[in-house]
Formats: structure tokens, C-alpha cells, sequence
């Protein structure tokens, strides 16, 4: 209860003292206000105590010159308010203080409380006008009491009043209050000085590091547009190098499908026109038996030829449905892996038949896969490419051999090829976007790439390459045999 109380006084004083000094002031000119106001809360009613008390008295000058002084401070407290710079206020209050503990010390009140007032007068003076115009002051003060102690005005009769040993202690003390007073200001003036200063150092440093950090958001705005467009060129050309690839496949395919068709054809019109030969031989009456035994072996070996011719047509095309439809298609499907990476060699055929390299796969007849039938295709044919494109440049003779194994649910491909290899400087490079070393030859630099988000975004695994310059290369490579997590194919 009483501790409640106690705090609402307080709010309701701090409230008052808010309302006396006003809010808009710097930390010094805020101090010093509060110490005025505060020294004028305590002196109004204390001074008017006093001039009621002469005037029971019937002193009625000393009680004059309290209800005056009294009155002024009041007037300086309405003031304090409404004034925005308040140091010719703090000179009148210096003034009024200075000149009432004078008059009591003149009239003998040096002795008892008031000299309190007096011993106070210093520490108001400094805290209110600073050390130099505070020191002159309490300077002039100290001299008009020097005065007043020795060379009495004769009408101030009570100034003679005083012990002699009073006044050497007076002055003395009064002179080390001054002091102290004096030193604690000028090191409070110092450490304000310092303080400003530092406060001022920081304000730069805070606008050098708003401006620094102006700047790097600037940049950061403009690297991640950089960026932006960046990835989406990266992505264009991704799906450019990717439509180009199926346009070679096409072109390969088409090639490749020519040979057995125009076989075909000219196994279709050989047996046409030894089919018009015997039907004339026929109506001619002038067939033989042996005749009739060479038509018939014709037809066979030429049924023969047409049917092997168009088989293989019909599983080129097969081939490359399949390849063409995985490589366009986002689905996740289960499938034969040793079926389908040999339907993949075979739609490779056309760029491999030219060269004398040869390529070997060992791959257990069980391994099923369910995952992007498209990325695997895309990824042995950008493995192949590489080494016939990079592995095998100036070389005649070359070997590329896959291993598929599959173990606790993780399907892991060891790719070599016996091609001219890589130095490490490569090596470091060889998946990053747009490096290669054969770009005057129409090289991309997007093949590795491409294989590498195939392998780690795609399929949900990952790969290694090991590579010694004239040793050839080696890529192990392992993803899972089901794809859980359905990702964005790049």
C-alpha cells in the first residue's frame, strides 16, 4: 500500500517536472532544467516560510526580500516552460540566489541553516552556468562575502556579529566547496566533451555504414537481377542444347533407317519384276519346271531380304520413339534397365558405326528401375558424347565401358573410357555451366552440366570423376533405383 503510494507521487511528480521543463531539449539543457526546477520546487516554499516567519517577527525588510525573491523564483518557473534556451534564466536565478544569501550573510545570517544556502550557491552556479561563467561567479561571490566579513557596511550591523574563527572557517570551507565544485565540473565538462565527441564519431560511422549498406543492398539487388536472368538464360540454352540433341538423334536415326528401306526398296522391285518375267512365261506357255524352281528361291531369299531389312527399320524407329518420348516426357515409369540401356546404345549407333571405337556393357538381366526414363537416356548419351566428342579427339581406336550394379536399393554406374583424360585444372571444371575445351568445334560447355543436375537434382543421387591426363576418365555414379521425391527435371 504505502509502496503504491509512493509511486504514484512519483509519476505524478515526474509528470510535473515533464510539464515545468518541457520534452525537446538536448541531455545538458534537460540536466541543467531539472536541477532548476528542482532547486525552485524546494526554494519558493521555503522562502515564503521565511518571510512569514519575519513577518510575525516584524522584520519586514528581510520578510520583503524573501516574499520577493520567492516571487521571482516562482515567475522563473513559469518561465522555464515557456522559454526554449534558458541561460539568461539561469543567470537571473544565479543572480537572485547570490544576492539573497549576500543579504542574510550581511545581516548576520551566515551562521545556522543558511549557511547551507550559501554553501549551495557554488554547486548552482557551476551546474547551471558551466565552469568559466559559473567560476566567475562564485569568484565574485566569495569577494562580496570577503567584504561583508571584513569591511562590514555599518548600516548591516550584523555582519560585525561574527566570530573571527567563524569567518576563517567560513571562508575556508566555502573556498574548498568552490573547489571541489570547480573540479567536478571541469571533469564532468571533460567527459561531456568526450562523450559528445565519440557520440559524434559514431553518428558518422553509423551514416558511413547506412550508406555502406545502401550501396551493398543496391548490389545485392542488382547481382540477384543478374542472377535471375542469368538462370533463365541458362535455362534456355539447357533446353536449346537439349532440342538440339534430339535434332541430332533425328538426324542420326533418319540416316541410319535409309540403308535398310532403300534396301528394301530394291529388294521390292527385283522381286516385282521377276514376278512380271514369270507371269509372261506363264501366259506364254513357256515355263519350266526349272524355271518355277528359280522363281521360287528369288521370292524366298528377296521375302527374306525385305523382312530382315524391315525389321531392322521398324526397331530403329521403335528405338527411337521410346528415346525421343523419355527425353520430352517428365513421367516416372518402371522399367528393364539392361533392355533399355541397350535400346539407348542402339539409337546411338549412327555416331558410334563411324569410328572404329567400341563400347561394352555388363549389366545383371534383373535390375528394375522406376524413375525418369528420360534422364537416364540423357545421361549415357551425354557420357557417350563426351568421350567421343572430347575422350577420343585424335584418337582412332577407343573403348567405353559401363558396369551397372545394384545394391540395397542404390543403383551405381562405374563409366570408363581409355581416352586422352583430363588435367586437374579440367577436372575441376568439367560440371560447371559453359566450360569446355573444344568451343571453336561448336562445343557448348552445357553437356557436363546438364549430366551433373541430372544425376544430383533429378534422380536424387550423386557422382565423382576421377581423371589422369593420356589415362582416360572414370565416372561413378550412383542414384537410386526408385525416385520417392518427385523433383523439377532442368
Amino acid at each position: 500500500m504505502i509502496h503504491t503510494v509512493f509511486k504514484n507521487i512519483d509519476n505524478r511528480f515526474q509528470r510535473l517536472l515533464i510539464h515545468v521543463i518541457g520534452k525537446e531539449h538536448e541531455l545538458e539543457e534537460r540536466r541543467r532544467r531539472v536541477l532548476l526546477a528542482l532547486f525552485l520546487f524546494i526554494g519558493i516554499p521555503t522562502l515564503y516560510a521565511f518571510g512569514i516567519y519575519h513577518l510575525r517577527n516584524r522584520t519586514f525588510s528581510l520578510a520583503i526580500v524573501d516574499f520577493a525573491v520567492a516571487s521571482g523564483m516562482a515567475l522563473a518557473l513559469v518561465f522555464l516552460h515557456r522559454i526554449r534556451r534558458a541561460g539568461c534564466l539561469y543567470r537571473i536565478c544565479v543572480l537572485l540566489f547570490g544576492s539573497l544569501t549576500l543579504i542574510f550573510a550581511a545581516r548576520g545570517g551566515a551562521q545556522g541553516s543558511m549557511s547551507l544556502w550559501m554553501f549551495t550557491f557554488p554547486v548552482i552556479a557551476f551546474f547551471l552556468l558551466g565552469k568559466r561563467e559559473g567560476g566567475l561567479w562564485v569568484l565574485l561571490h566569495f569577494l562580496a562575502i570577503v567584504c561583508i566579513f571584513v569591511a562590514p557596511i555599518p548600516s548591516l550591523i550584523g555582519a560585525a556579529n561574527y566570530h573571527p574563527e567563524f569567518k576563517t572557517r567560513f571562508l575556508i570551507s566555502f573556498f574548498i566547496l568552490s573547489s571541489i565544485s570547480y573540479i567536478f565540473e571541469s571533469t564532468r565538462t571533460i567527459y561531456q566533451e568526450r562523450l559528445t565527441k565519440e557520440h559524434y564519431q559514431l553518428q558518422v560511422e553509423q551514416r558511413k555504414l547506412a550508406d555502406a549498406n545502401q550501396k551493398t543492398e543496391s548490389a545485392n539487388r542488382a547481382l540477384t537481377a543478374s542472377l535471375e536472368t542469368l538462370k533463365v538464360t541458362q535455362q534456355q540454352l539447357i533446353q536449346t542444347e537439349k532440342m538440339a540433341s534430339l535434332g541430332r538423334l533425328v538426324a542420326g536415326i533418319a540416316h541410319e533407317i535409309n540403308t535398310p528401306l532403300g534396301i528394301g526398296i530394291t529388294a521390292a522391285s527385283f522381286l516385282e519384276e521377276t514376278s512380271q518375267r514369270f507371269h509372261s512365261q506363264y501366259v506364254s506357255e513357256n515355263l519350266t519346271r526349272s524355271d518355277l524352281e528359280k522363281y521360287m528361291k528369288k521370292i524366298t531369299e528377296t521375302s527374306a531380304m525385305i523382312l530382315t531389312n524391315l525389321e531392322r527399320a521398324a526397331e530403329l524407329v521403335k528405338s527411337f520413339k521410346q528415346v525421343a518420348a523419355d527425353q520430352t516426357s517428365e513421367a516416372v515409369r518402371k522399367f528393364n534397365l539392361k533392355a533399355y540401356v541397350e535400346q539407348m546404345l542402339l539409337s546411338l549407333q549412327p555416331k558410334i558405326k563411324r569410328t572404329r571405337h567400341v563400347i561394352s556393357m555388363t549389366c545383371p538381366d534383373g535390375i528394375e528401375l522406376e524413375s525418369y526414363p528420360g534422364a537416364i537416356s540423357q545421361m549415357i548419351t551425354n557420357l557417350v558424347m563426351n568421350s567421343l566428342v572430347h575422350g577420343f579427339d585424335g584418337i582412332e581406336t577407343g573403348e567405353i565401358r559401363m558396369d551397372f550394379h545394384a545394391e540395397g536399393g542404390w543403383l551405381t554406374l562405374c563409366y570408363t573410357d581409355n581416352g586422352k583424360g583430363m588435367d586437374q585444372e579440367t577436372l575441376e571444371k568439367i560440371f560447371d555451366p559453359f566450360f569446355t575445351t573444344n568451343r571453336t568445334h561448336g562445343g557448348t560447355g552445357l553437356g557436363m552440366s546438364i549430366l551433373y543436375n541430372l544425376v544430383t537434382q533429378s534422380l536424387g543421387g550423386n557422382m565423382e570423376c576421377t581423371s589422369t591426363p593420356g589415362q582416360g576418365v572414370v565416372f561413378l555414379i550412383r542414384i537410386p533405383q526408385k525416385v520417392t521425391t518427385i523433383v523439377t527435371r532442368p
